[in-house]
């Protein structure tokens, strides 16, 4: 017997043959099911744009300010609260009602949303993904969802422009810090002006006018074939300024920073991760580099669990870096970083943090004292000390001045 007369006789078999149609139908059946699911989508597609943004990139917090701000969050059923501390000199509060309104903020809560911006309609959805979704971290990712109508990108743009905008408006320097493979979002500090920090005369304004070139120098770098980024080393004692001055850079320039210590980064992996991960304008912020691992040690290639040098120094300025990105690393020793590491193109600028003379003590006198008469002491010092001897004596500079002259003594 061939094979047609094989099929032949099966498809004269009653029982074959209906068992065969009830099975097409069902399957049939079960499709049809999913169509008006598929003719959602598709017409979602067809007429909306869609705008997602996650809590693994910097750009969420901006996003959940402005929500924070929107006409429809004052009268919205599900919401979202969130710590909002802007000062760390607000005292903490230790019970409910003595929780100042600057501590928190409410934003539209997991859920579908619907409000009018700009006399269009938005639709927002919030929720969480799995902690599976995103196995290298350690909590589960958040999620905004928008939509707009219409086929143009144009009305999403201006809905990212306001928010940026919102975001420049804000006295808040934000600031996430790398753990568990995470940029983690911590309390962000209000603006540091630049006219508040003391240095040498001419140092910040000299940093201030590299970083704007920078900024503007991408076709400078493109045209001569160079990585566009930019590395600053300060060093430096101990309270002379170097982060305050980061504080500074970030406020006057509307910059996020993101922290980094490298006794957290497992891995090279991590590392990588944690430089690519960042946000492209972010300034990357690597304190005390000198007590790095592998700043210390020459070959730590086949040692497991740790960062190699090899790692840092091609996570800075390796073929997988981003461009556009600003590393400002910071060490009280500078002797003891390796040549490599601070070489052209992984640190271009060198900037010395001094202590402070009779000068630049007068000029910080003047900001705390006005033209209340200050007595510089002698010896240098550092600004953090002359700090702590103001606010000892906020309204005496001669107290204050005695309180240095016997801490030097």
């Amino acid at each position: 017997m061939n094979l047609s007369n094989i099929i032949t006789t099966i498809l004269q078999n009653q029982v074959v043959t209906g068992l065969s149609f009830t099975a097409i139908l069902g399957a049939i059946i079960f499709q049809l099911r999913n169509v008006p699911r598929i003719l959602i989508d598709a017409t979602l597609r067809f007429l909306t744009v869609q705008l997602t943004v996650v809590s693994t990139d910097m750009a969420f917090d901006w996003v959940d300010r402005w929500l924070a701000q929107q006409p429809y969050t004052k009268r919205a059923k599900m919401l979202t609260l969130r710590a909002q501390a802007e000062d760390d000199d607000m005292p903490l509060a230790s019970n409910y009602s003595e929780v100042h309104d600057a501590q928190w903020n409410l934003s539209p809560g997991p859920g579908l949303h619907m409000f009018w911006w700009r006399r269009r309609p938005v639709f927002l959805e919030r929720n969480y993904l799995s902690k599976e979704s995103d196995n290298r971290r350690g909590k589960p990712v958040e999620m905004l969802r928008f939509r707009t109508l219409g086929r143009s990108q144009r009305i999403i743009r201006r809905l990212v422009t306001d928010v940026r905008q919102h975001t420049l408006a804000s006295d808040m320097v934000s600031i996430r810090v790398w753990s568990d493979h995470y940029w983690n979002n911590v309390r962000g500090k209000k603006h540091r002006p630049l006219d508040t920090i003391i240095l040498r005369d001419g140092q910040i304004e000299r940093i201030v006018d590299d970083v704007t070139w920078f900024q503007g120098a991408r076709p400078w770098y493109l045209n001569r074939g160079i990585p566009y980024r930019r590395g600053y080393l300060f060093t430096g004692d101990p309270g002379t300024g170097k982060t305050s001055l980061v504080m500074g850079l970030a406020s006057h320039f509307g910059l996020p920073i993101c922290v980094l210590s490298l006794s957290t980064v497992t891995d090279d992996n991590a590392l990588f991760s944690a430089f690519s991960e960042a946000s492209t304008n972010a300034i990357i912020l690597i304190e005390d580099v000198d007590c790095a691992y592998p700043a210390q040690i020459r070959e730590t290639d086949k040692e497991s669990g740790r960062v190699t040098k090899a790692g840092l120094l091609n996570a800075i300025d390796g073929i997988t870096t981003p461009d556009g990105r600003i590393f400002i690393m910071t060490t009280n020793f500078p002797e003891r970083l390796d040549p490599a590491l601070i070489r052209p193109g992984r640190a271009d600028v060198h900037e010395r943090f001094d202590l402070l003379g009779p000068t630049e003590q007068e000029r910080m006198a003047l900001r705390f004292y006005g033209h209340l008469p200050f007595t510089p002491v002698l010896a240098p010092i550092s600004p953090a000390v002359m700090q702590a001897a103001f606010m000892l004596h906020p309204t005496d500079p001669r107290a204050a001045h005695e309180y240095l002259a016997n801490t030097l003594a």
